[in-house]
């Protein structure tokens, strides 16, 4: 449970006047890690892109977020995204996307898998499914999960996923990190060895 005064998760961090004037928007993936329910979060900035302004607002608003039911001697590390959005200008965002999609989309550095190379027999693994990816890659883990009921046989994969960063130009990195996408997974085999 995330609490403080006032209560800092129904609201936002401020989105200065001046930056919406210049028509700056952005994304700032900030981690926090508790060490005390009475403490703040110590707060890394992990990505900001490239408006210190907006990471400070991040810094700031998470300044006034408690763990309270942290038990003593005990941490916790969280992460989130904040983005930065003027309501009307185009933007990049992830779409939906097939595995054959998703693969032609990767970094080409990404076809190792954490044990070696990358290949999977989907069809062992209750196929076809979903996976919810959020986009947090090159800068931490990407956060992956399936859709409906967890099977074990697909950990192997997903782990692979966790590693995986888009081949994204800066520009468009900057405005879907944090992002999420839903991959569609089918029977068969992935093999990029």
């Amino acid at each position: 449970m995330l609490d403080g005064e006032p209560f800092p998760w129904r609201r936002w961090p401020a989105y200065p006047d001046y930056l919406i004037r210049k028509d700056v928007e952005g994304v700032v993936l900030a981690s926090m890690t508790f060490n005390s329910s009475a403490q703040p979060p110590q707060v890394r900035i992990l990505f900001d892109s490239g408006s210190p302004a907006l990471a400070n607002e991040v810094i700031q608003y998470l300044q006034g977020v408690r763990l309270s039911c942290l038990p003593a001697g005990q941490s916790v590390t969280a992460r989130i995204p904040f983005h930065f959005r003027i309501e009307g200008n185009r933007r990049f965002n992830l779409k939906d996307l097939t595995l054959q999609q998703f693969v032609g989309a990767i970094e080409p550095k990404a076809v190792e898998a954490p044990s070696g190379k990358v290949r999977f027999d989907l069809s062992s693994m209750g196929c076809p499914f979903d996976v919810l990816l959020e986009l947090w890659q090159p800068y931490d883990e990407n956060i992956v999960g399936t859709v409906g009921e967890r099977d074990p046989r697909r950990e192997p994969f997903l782990k692979w996923l966790k590693t995986v960063p888009l081949a994204l130009k800066p520009d468009q990195l900057k405005h879907v990190l944090g992002g999420h996408t839903r991959i569609s997974v089918p029977c068969g085999s992935l093999d990029l060895t």
